[in-house]
């Protein structure tokens, strides 16, 4: 998930990171309005601006929002630095819900505790299920109109069964 500074977790966000971002970007090419971000469409594989490009679910929303699987953490990357855990803030799943915290800082040193060193946290939201999966960078990738108007509200393998997927999370280190 991309959290946002204020610990949201929201499409308008998600969209709005994976666009802007050069961490989505398989590289940087000129179509005429100046260098922009590009990625592959894994269905018909035409190099395409990202601003172009819709973000589309692997496996539908229709058929999959209940059927998110059990875990305990929930991966939380920084919407300024989409490459990298979260310093501030740690996520768990748990009974259908996801949780985030915030970590308290130190008091010696004034800066947060990464989550592996243990740390307080206190709770600051909690998102639905249906919009952990809405933003799972595990289910989401870049795919070109004309793809995904075939593809519709199918899966993905349902529609291009040779091809193969690039979920976003492939993009993260």
């Amino acid at each position: 998930m991309l959290l946002s500074a204020l610990a949201t977790v929201t499409w308008k966000n998600t969209r709005a990171v994976v666009i802007s971002s050069v961490t989505f970007s398989t590289a940087q090419m000129d179509f005429g309005a100046g260098n922009e971000n590009t990625a592959v469409c894994p269905g018909c594989n035409r190099r395409l601006p990202s601003a172009c490009m819709h973000l589309d679910h692997i496996l539908s929303q229709n058929r999959h929002t209940v059927s998110i699987a059990q875990s305990d953490d929930l991966h939380l990357y920084s919407s300024v630095v989409p490459n990298v855990l979260s310093d501030t803030f740690v996520g768990q799943f748990n009974g259908g819900v996801g949780r985030i915290f915030r970590l308290i800082p130190e008091v010696e040193t004034g800066r947060p505790r990464r989550a592996s060193r243990g740390g307080t946290y206190e709770m600051v939201t909690s998102i639905h299920t249906a919009d952990l999966w809405k933003n799972d960078l595990e289910n989401i990738q870049l795919i070109c109109g004309s793809c995904n108007s075939t593809k519709g509200d199918r899966d993905f393998d349902q529609v291009f069964p040779n091809a193969l997927t690039n979920p976003l999370a492939g993009y993260l280190t």
